[in-house]
């Protein structure tokens, strides 16, 4: 039979937690770098492998920066098809649906390349300050080193921004977003029985906050919703 189509948007009888309380749990995800550092750790590696092999080097020997960014997916291949792939991935994580999702998962892999970049210029920088000219083999790892600092850093919270606009604004990646507050509150369940008059009644219990291990005591519940079915 043909679906109804006036039945695929349903809003619900109740939101829990509600619209304002959801906001401001979700900038939880601004602190994603702080809170899910082995997804940090593995975005601070791609950054360093991007420019493993020769470092970054935008200028000098008399060629432009521009000049240096076109040549550069000639003269390092590796590096240029590795960000491809990032690119392909942060858009099959956005979703091939649409083209805003596409357009959306593009924008993210591209803020990560550049993002890359901010992180190696840093590096360099800091490792230039740190260390004195004539150590240059200790420069380089050095340089490498505080790269994967800074990026686990900033890719890391680079991701929660985008995960936090692709909920609030997209109103995509609902489930990850969620998984990546890692929020044990806001809890709820089901109680089902048929009452007296033989009708199933539903109830929607909702618990706030959920109990620590060391409390012994059961946590306080409320009814968010509660459905009769004749």
């Amino acid at each position: 039979p043909q679906e109804d189509e006036s039945q695929t948007n349903i809003e619900p009888l109740n939101r829990y937690p509600d619209q304002n309380e959801s906001l401001k749990l979700s900038y939880g995800l601004l602190w994603f770098a702080l809170k899910h550092k082995g997804m940090s750790i593995l975005i601070a590696g791609l950054y360093v492998a991007f420019f493993w092999q020769t470092g970054l080097h935008l200028g000098g020997n008399n060629v432009t920066t521009w000049q240096n960014i076109l040549l550069f997916p000639l003269q390092h291949i590796g590096s240029f098809i590795l960000m491809l792939i990032v690119i392909a991935g942060c858009m099959a994580f956005a979703g091939f649906g649409s083209l805003k999702t596409i357009s959306w998962g593009g924008v993210h892999g591209l803020a990560h390349i550049v993002m890359a970049v901010i992180s190696w210029f840093l590096g360099s920088m800091i490792a230039e300050l740190i260390v004195s000219v004539d150590s240059v083999v200790l420069g380089i790892y050095l340089t490498r080193i505080i790269t994967f600092l800074m990026g686990g850093f900033l890719g890391g919270s680079l991701f929660g921004i985008y995960l936090w606009i692709s909920l609030n604004k997209f109103h995509i990646h609902q489930n990850e977003a969620f998984s990546a507050l890692s929020c044990p509150d806001y809890k709820n369940f089901l109680r089902c029985k048929i009452n007296t008059e033989g009708a199933l009644e539903i109830s929607v219990i909702g618990i706030e906050k959920t109990a620590p291990d060391n409390q012994q005591h059961p946590v306080k519940t409320h009814l968010i919703e509660r459905i009769i079915i004749l």
